[in-house]
């Protein structure tokens, strides 16, 4: 039986790298100083990770202004007022220019809550022209340098469908149209990390909402997921809602075929007899029983009566524990 952590703070234990990148934007340390710091954050989480005992360590689950960002970046969905910085700048400058944190003559970016986080995080634009690419490789080279360094890396990346659902675009256009480009560039990532990695980890809250539920674009999920789960290969993509249960979305959860399933008992332990009965013979299943909003106060024997059950119907090598 395997063991993870969804992530660290993305923004440091107590907002450390937060304050840094700010640091940074007011001109008060320079560019290779802050990597600097970043590169340490990077290695004592994978340091601490890997002694406490995990199998794998996360990787891009830090980022110094938010992981939607990061993954605008990532994805190339970087809006055309940005073309110039986007030519000029290092990734790291162009994504605190897109957040109005350094300055461009761009417009920046609008923020929004991050689902039922305190966390706000920076909405994609998605217009007709938008080209998605492999923009920023950092992911990647993040997840070598684990490699390298002796680690088992487990990229972690926000979904497809979750970057569709908080992207705004003009009224007139249906973004969704454009879910199976932006597929193609998941799949191009996906096979540029399978060789590093064995679980690569992908997080759709919106599996968790009634917009999902609701929206015709449901039925895309398991065509989407299909290239993507081919373009991973041998490498695992744990499927994981992020923060809360999958309830009247389980099935399309499951139809998505991916290879784990990360279910959060921690806060809806009620979901587990409903995935224990649907979940395929083929997929394994990630438990979160310890509360990473909270994760110094844990009851113990509940987390280890859910493990159990799970054990008892699947077998320990398809249950992995999770945050």
């Amino acid at each position: 039986m395997k063991s993870h952590i969804l992530g660290f703070p993305s923004l440091g234990f107590s907002g450390e790298l937060k304050r840094a990148a700010e640091g940074y934007a007011a001109g008060l340390c320079s560019n290779s100083d802050f990597m600097k710091f970043c590169a340490k954050i990077r290695a004592d989480n994978w340091l601490f990770q890997k002694s406490r005992g995990l199998d794998c360590v996360c990787v891009g689950d830090f980022a110094p202004v938010d992981r939607v960002l990061n993954s605008i970046i990532m994805l190339g969905a970087i809006p055309q007022r940005f073309d110039e910085d986007a030519k000029t700048s290092h990734p790291l400058e162009l994504s605190l220019k897109m957040a109005g944190m350094l300055k461009s003559s761009a417009e920046p970016l609008a923020s929004a809550r991050w689902f039922d986080s305190r966390l706000f995080v920076s909405i994609p634009e998605i217009e007709p022209d938008t080209e998605f690419s492999f923009f920023c490789t950092k992911i990647l080279e993040d997840t070598v340098a684990a490699s390298e360094a002796g680690y088992v890396p487990k990229p972690c990346m926000i979904g497809p469908f979750t970057f569709m659902r908080l992207a705004r675009c003009d009224s007139a256009f249906d973004k969704w149209s454009k879910i199976y480009d932006l597929a193609g560039v998941y799949c191009e990532i996906l096979e540029a990390l399978k060789e590093f990695a064995p679980f690569v980890q992908i997080a759709e809250p919106v599996f968790a909402e009634d917009y999902l539920l609701m929206n015709p674009y449901r039925a895309l999920i398991a065509p989407v997921y299909e290239r993507l789960n081919a373009a991973a290969g041998d490498s695992k993509i744990i499927l994981t809602s992020f923060f809360d249960a999958f309830e009247k979305n389980l099935d399309a959860a499951i139809s998505a075929g991916c290879a784990v399933l990360h279910v959060d008992c921690a806060k809806s332990v009620s979901e587990l007899d409903a995935v224990l009965e649907s979940l395929p013979g083929e997929m394994s299943l990630s438990l979160g029983v310890v509360n990473g909003r909270d994760c110094w106060i844990n009851d113990y024997e509940k987390s280890l009566a859910v493990v159990g059950r799970a054990k008892a119907a699947l077998g320990p090598e398809r249950v992995m524990v999770s945050t």
